[in-house]
């Protein structure tokens, strides 16, 4: 039997109903009982997994609504800054690099590409979401 369990969605700044989760996850990993976190909220920002590492879930611990029906495990994100550049068909112009982002300017073919990031291995970005802007 698998114990199931319900939320809305999750955040950075978790609230009381997450942290209870957590700590039911606990006693479960103590008793052996093998239990799920389902989410229902459409999480567009962030990556599910990064939200629940980072409170203490494991990912095998963790339905996400929306990637269950597409057979998508829940993982880390994995995808370098390399591959991302490679899938380019054009060279860049300019970078703009912030805290969280990378921004390539594309000016004769007038496209921005900002890809968000994700710092989990040190030294190494990841690309959690895109954004192509286009005039």
């Amino acid at each position: 039997m698998t114990v199931y369990n319900f939320n809305l969605g999750i955040g950075w700044a978790s609230s009381g109903v997450e942290y209870a989760q957590l700590y039911r996850a606990e006693i479960f990993r103590q008793l052996g009982q093998p239990a799920k976190f389902i989410f229902m909220d459409l999480i567009t920002s962030d990556n599910i997994e990064h939200l629940t590492h980072n409170i203490g879930f494991f990912d095998d611990e963790i339905i996400w609504i929306y990637q269950y029906f597409s057979d998508i495990k829940v993982a880390p994100t994995s995808y370098s800054l390399n591959q991302l550049e490679s899938t380019f068909p054009t060279t860049f112009d300019r970078i703009e690099r912030g805290k969280n982002y990378i921004r390539y300017f594309f000016e004769k073919d007038d496209i921005i590409i900002t890809a968000y990031l994700d710092k989990k291995i040190k030294n190494r970005w990841n690309v959690q979401n895109l954004f192509l802007m286009e005039n």
